[in-house]
């Protein structure tokens, strides 16, 4: 069952912040199950210091989560945890995996949850659980805003294991499956090859139709901001370079919008670091405009910055699309990754599931994974366009290919190990 409620990821940080845990573990890897890209959704943040695992209820995972997470075990191997103790265990929304899932009872698994973690939060909609466990310890209801958990202390809280269910490793291993065990180790090897310094080549491009006003903050002086005029072609000079010189698609901006000027870069650009932002959209961290110091900051210890995770009020991206646009031509981007990257399925369905985006095309990166990205992206879209016609469409949604883009790259970023950040996006009314 995929979770898209807004009061489960309120929940899922809340009692992080206000716990302090240096170890949680995520029973069913619920950043997964909501489609998080990282460990920030919607200006919450899991701290790189707290060690976060996850058991996951699925042979497959995604391989962002193998970076998000510092180690997932499958469950039926999960006996190979049974010297541990976690602060903080979340269980939430679990019953409805749970028989296809598991193969160990529900009192077992119980009482294996009470023994390996000191504070536990659930969900509370099945009886057999609350009674099982209020007859073995304490349980706080929590109701938020009619939404029913449970906040457990469990067993591991005094230092001792519950002997009346001292037995729950024997059933645990004897219930197992005879498939060999799976683990979902983070990788060791890190995608960042080269420390970027102050002295390198970054270029973060401000996409603009219009003349417009630099924003308090900015020094185009330094280089590091550039002006790009996007869909200049047969339009008149802004006084800054265009997307219409070497290689490009100026010419389509009124359907692909700032992706013309994302290709342009892509085909015509070399430099060490860039990143695309708009006149009236720029990156923030703490509250203030990057600056060059903070990009060479983050790109030494991440290798995509995207803008923060934000959620419609739709249940879901395929919901939201469908509603919003035109869903014939979300069914035909789904074709063609199936026929094209075949690889990326399970990542675009379990993005359209999940409530989820990021907006307006923006990001920040070392050119060599920007350049995969436009690869990717790019040959998805042309296929696109040849099988769909917008000449009936209004000026909206001729936007096509630059909607589709900002639902493309989260599908991307989920389909690969990448160390990513998510950063608030301003909007600046000029």
């Amino acid at each position: 069952m995929m979770i898209t409620d807004r009061n489960d990821i309120y929940l899922y940080f809340e009692w992080i912040k206000q716990t302090k845990p240096t170890s949680i573990l995520d029973f069913g890897i619920f950043l997964q199950r909501i489609g998080a890209v990282s460990r920030q959704v919607m200006n919450c943040e899991i701290a790189k210091d707290i060690v976060l695992e996850g058991i996951s209820m699925n042979e497959d995972v995604q391989p962002v989560y193998t970076r998000i997470y510092d180690k997932i075990t499958n469950i039926k191997s999960i006996h190979t945890l049974d010297t541990k103790i976690y602060d903080l265990i979340y269980f939430l929304d679990m019953y409805s995996e749970y028989d296809n899932a598991m193969m160990i009872s529900k009192e077992a698994l119980w009482g294996w949850l009470l023994n390996h973690g000191k504070m536990i939060v659930a969900d509370t909609n099945d009886s057999d659980f609350i009674n099982f466990i209020t007859s073995h310890v304490s349980c706080q209801a929590i109701n938020l805003e009619g939404r029913q958990y449970a906040l457990i202390q469990g067993k591991a809280a005094q230092g001792n294991l519950c002997d009346e269910i001292k037995g729950t490793q024997n059933s645990l291993c004897a219930k197992e499956k005879t498939t060999p065990n799976k683990f979902y180790i983070k990788e060791n090897t890190e995608n960042l090859k080269t420390k970027i310094t102050e002295q390198a080549d970054i270029r973060l491009y401000i996409a603009a139709h219009k003349k417009f006003t630099i924003p308090d903050g900015i020094d185009l002086k330094d280089g590091m901001y550039i002006p790009l005029h996007v869909g200049r072609q047969g339009k008149p000079s802004l006084g800054f370079i265009g997307d219409d010189t070497g290689e490009h698609i100026s010419i389509k901006n009124d359907t692909y919008c700032e992706l013309t000027g994302m290709y342009w870069i892509w085909k015509n650009i070399q430099c060490d670091v860039v990143g695309l932002c708009h006149y009236r959209r720029y990156f923030l961290d703490n509250e203030k405009i990057l600056n060059k110091h903070d990009v060479c900051k983050l790109m030494n210890q991440y290798d995509i910055i995207i803008g923060n995770s934000s959620m419609s009020k739709h249940k879901n991206m395929s919901e939201y699309y469908a509603d919003k646009h035109h869903w014939e031509d979300m069914v035909v981007c789904k074709e063609v990754i199936r026929q094209r990257y075949p690889e990326y399925i399970q990542a675009f369905e379990l993005c359209m599931n999940s409530n989820f985006m990021n907006i307006a095309n923006m990001m920040i990166c070392r050119k060599n994974v920007f350049d995969a990205y436009c690869q990717w992206l790019f040959d998805i879209l042309s296929e696109v366009e040849k099988r769909i016609d917008v000449s009936n469409y209004d000026t909206y949604q001729k936007r096509v290919y630059g909607f589709l883009g900002e639902r493309l790259l989260r599908v991307w970023l989920v389909n690969n190990t990448f160390n990513i950040k998510e950063l608030v996006i301003n909007f600046c009314d000029i």
